[in-house]
């Protein structure tokens, strides 16, 4: 190691020394802001924020699969957000897997259709049950016994014989 023997050599030596250090806590500075700015842009951009701070991410992300939209357009897409039970959004796998958050649940439908909830807007369900108390039950399979003519007639008979 070098010894400085004159003044101007250990002033010198001091400089050069003080100019590391501060170079090197420069150097340190940089690595752990550098460090802290790729965690955060990794965080972000994997959906690891906590649900806390990633309050619109969806609670269900389908994704590999034959979305039908029923659009307008037909369209027909490869990922579903959901959240509260509603769809937030619809596109690629690519767009959707960008909404996930830390406790979204991923389902991959593996290239299957999914269409939308349907719901029955025309039942007849009061009475349903009046019916089998006050009428022959003349459904066919797999909802009513009738199968053939016969069926039909004893059917028929015993209705009229519980009337």
């Amino acid at each position: 190691m070098f010894e400085p023997n004159t003044k101007v050599e250990r002033a010198a030596f001091t400089f050069a020394e003080a100019y590391k250090v501060r170079n090197l806590l420069s150097v340190r500075k940089m690595f752990i802001l550098s460090l802290v700015l790729m965690l955060g842009w990794v965080g972000f951009s994997s959906g690891t924020l906590p649900k806390k701070l990633d309050p619109i991410a969806p609670d269900s992300v389908y994704y590999n699969g034959k979305i039908i939209t029923m659009d307008s357009d037909s369209s027909i897409a490869e990922a579903v957000a959901v959240k509260d039970g509603k769809i937030i959004s619809v596109g690629t796998n690519k767009e959707i897997s960008k909404l996930k958050g830390r406790q979204t649940e991923t389902i991959n439908l593996n290239n299957k259709v999914m269409l939308q909830g349907f719901i029955d807007a025309h039942s007849h369900l009061p009475s349903s049950g009046s019916a089998k108390l006050f009428q022959a039950d003349l459904q066919g399979p797999p909802v009513g016994p009738v199968e053939n003519i016969d069926d039909l007639i004893a059917a028929l008979k015993e209705e009229g014989g519980n009337t």
